[in-house]
């Protein structure tokens, strides 16, 4: 399969920078498990798009969740380190190859680019 040119962005980022180095690094997880305090995660299956390398994966394991974690990039899903019996990693770019990627049904949807941009806006 031939990679998109803005899967090759992400990827080469993802393999040319530390995570601390990332625009979108978040030390932890706080503020978005702030958003979601209300949620009960035990044994819900929840997508994180745009899962990077983020902190609030360990968190939502923590707190039993069964997680579908997306990237468009490859570089970046390959950091990240869960039990792949229990959670899924699906590469893919949500915004083109939708109807190509076999995305389970989920109970919650955590957008972390949405989250990332509204940081920025408010």
């Amino acid at each position: 399969m031939e990679i998109s040119k803005i899967a090759q962005h992400w990827n080469e980022l993802y393999e040319s920078k530390a995570d601390h180095e990332l625009g979108w690094y978040e030390k932890d997880a706080s503020t978005t498990l702030l958003f979601l305090k209300d949620l009960d995660f035990e044994n819900k299956k929840i997508i994180i798009t745009g899962a990077g390398k983020t902190l609030l994966i360990n968190s939502l394991i923590e707190k039993n969740a069964r997680l579908i974690l997306n990237d468009i990039s490859k570089n970046a899903l390959d950091k990240i380190e869960i039990d792949e019996k229990n959670h899924l990693k699906i590469e893919g770019d949500l915004g083109s190859d939708l109807d190509k990627l076999e995305l389970p049904v989920c109970d919650i949807l955590i957008d972390r680019a949405v989250l990332h941009f509204l940081n920025r806006v408010c």
